[in-house]
């Protein structure tokens, strides 16, 4: 029984010019074969199934072809390669002496590479070069890279190499820096289709727009994928739709799709449910089923911008902006948001159809979508209690071991008695405190002042309570380098006090809120939320206790 090979490997490409979508990288090959500049090495990279293999092939045929020189000298009117000198007869029957193809795939160690370093010295049988293709050359060892690292640097006259890989980040530097780069992008869109609309006119297929610009975005717009499945659905039917497309890859219909979009958006569980059945959800795959729902949903934002959309909708805008006018853009926003926070949880269950009715479900539920409603920005947290410091002095740099032999019953530090009358009021109605202010002012060190200037003074009998906001222990250590530069001073102005005592000044509210039960701290014990070791790493680690 005769064989009989698939589009993919019957259309390829024999020439530069049959090359599509890489139209940069065949200008700059076909310039440089005009102006006679080999590259040593040449290194093509990117998306599989566009053409680096067969460009490679073709670029080796051309350097070895009878009429590269007819072709430097008239580029329009000479076709190359030929297809009829010795040389291009023998590359297109695959048994060029000059043409070595490596699978680096199946040819990984670095015996094979030794097999070429010894061969690349051989000057040519039939050709002008001796070529060797290297494809997949990501999978080379390392110890293989750096055998073959020497020759891609100075490789013998007579010698050319070229690497084709898909993952170019697993290409040594070494190697990349030594290359003539090609790098191949997929093709766009609309050359992928108007190619699979040609190659079915050829071959007695009908194709329409809707069906190729499927085919095209399900192949990742590969147009070795593309060939693949157009060819396969040329063997159920002659007449290729969008439905035989999302019938053979078990993808929804788009009405289906339509019907669940409007349901979510609408919030109609009943009418959800209805639409899954009617797409038969339970028969299709469900990875391909939750892709293509979030494509779908991610094409009503695209929509709304007139961009294209995704998937089955890629032809179809006026579908899409009549269900984006049913929505907000908080609640498109909120769909996708939910899709991408759920896709870990889908990626990992066994039940992934039902998982895929219940997150629809959820998304119908007004209890669970509340994006009509604007967004209200967070309630502030509540104040943080003030921190309360201990009566001012120079503290040691250690307990000493009686206070740590004590209980933590006895380590609550002893705090500034609380003021019960404040007969001071504001700092700017009491002349005392002005002045001392004001000589703190023309110290040189602006430190104290600094600090003092935004503090309250408060009165209690002899003793003198200073209030500064957000005093903390860092501020305490600044103070108490500085204590001479200040407490004198403090002292001769404010002479009705004897003792005086530093401490955070309390928030300010507003208006009364209701009391609500105090948190416990995230401590081992009380003894550390509350004593002088949180003291002492307090003032040694300024922060906040959380």
């Amino acid at each position: 029984m005769e064989s009989v090979q698939h589009f993919a490997r019957t259309l390829r490409p024999t020439k530069l010019s049959e090359v599509i979508g890489q139209d940069f990288v065949v200008s700059m090959l076909q310039n440089s074969l005009y102006l006679g500049r080999f590259f040593p090495v040449y290194l093509f990279h990117g998306q599989r199934g566009c053409g680096k293999t067969t460009v490679a092939r073709i670029i080796a045929s051309m350097i070895n072809c009878s009429q590269l020189e007819a072709f430097r000298q008239n580029p329009r009117g000479t076709t190359l390669p030929c297809q009829t000198c010795p040389s291009c007869i023998a590359s297109t029957e695959g048994n060029h002496p000059d043409f070595i193809e490596i699978d680096a795939a199946s040819h990984t160690g670095v015996d094979h590479v030794r097999t070429i370093l010894e061969s690349a010295h051989y000057l040519p049988l039939l050709g002008k070069k001796k070529i060797y293709l290297i494809d997949e050359a990501h999978m080379l060892s390392k110890a293989a890279f750096n055998a073959l690292l020497k020759m891609l640097e100075e490789p013998p006259s007579q010698a050319l190499f070229i690497l084709a890989t898909t993952e170019v980040a697993k290409i040594p530097i070494t190697v990349k820096s030594r290359s003539f780069q090609g790098i191949f992008n997929a093709p766009e869109q609309s050359v992928v289709v108007e190619y699979l609309k040609k190659v079915a006119g050829e071959h007695g297929m009908t194709l329409d727009d809707e069906a190729a610009h499927l085919i095209a975005t399900k192949a990742d717009r590969c147009v070795r994928d593309s060939l693949n499945l157009l060819e396969q659905l040329g063997a159920i039917d002659s007449t290729i739709t969008a439905q035989t497309v999302t019938h053979v890859l078990g993808l929804p219909d788009k009405v289906s799709l339509i019907n669940i979009m409007k349901a979510v958006i609408t919030k109609d569980q009943t009418a959800l449910f209805e639409a899954l059945s009617s797409a038969k959800h339970s028969d299709k795959n469900p990875i391909s089923f939750w892709h293509a729902l979030s494509e779908s949903f991610q094409s009503l934002v695209r929509a709304s911008f007139n961009a294209p959309g995704l998937g089955i909708f890629a032809s179809s805008s006026q579908e899409l902006k009549e269900i984006a006018a049913l929505s907000t853009p908080d609640q498109r926003a909120y769909i996708n948001t939910q899709f991408w926070n759920a896709e870990r949880i889908f990626n990992v269950t066994t039940s992934k159809m039902l998982f895929i009715e219940h997150f629809l479900s959820s998304l119908c539920n007004p209890l669970q979508q509340q994006v009509n409603a604007p967004h209200k920005a967070p309630a502030p947290a509540a104040p943080a209690k003030p921190r309360t410091h201990v009566q001012y002095s120079p503290p040691s740099s250690f307990p000493s071991q009686e206070t740590a032999a004590q209980t933590p019953e006895n380590l609550v530090p002893k705090t500034a008695p609380k003021p019960e009358a404040n007969p001071l009021k504001a700092t700017e109605d009491n002349p005392s405190w002005h002045a001392f202010l004001a000589e703190l002012s023309v110290n040189p060190d602006k430190i104290p002042f600094g600090i003092f200037k935004q503090a309250q003074p408060i009165l209690n009998g002899s003793s003198l309570v200073v209030e500064i906001p957000n005093f903390n222990a860092f501020l305490e250590d600044q103070l108490n380098d500085r204590s001479a530069s200040w407490k004198d001073c403090l002292k001769r102005h404010m002479n009705m006090a004897t003792s005086f005592a530093l401490r955070s000044a309390p928030p300010a509210q507003s208006t009364p809120k209701t009391a609500e039960p105090a948190q416990n701290p995230t401590f081992s014990s009380r003894a550390l939320a509350e004593g002088p070791t949180t003291d002492l790493i307090m003032k040694y680690f300024p922060g906040k206790l959380v």
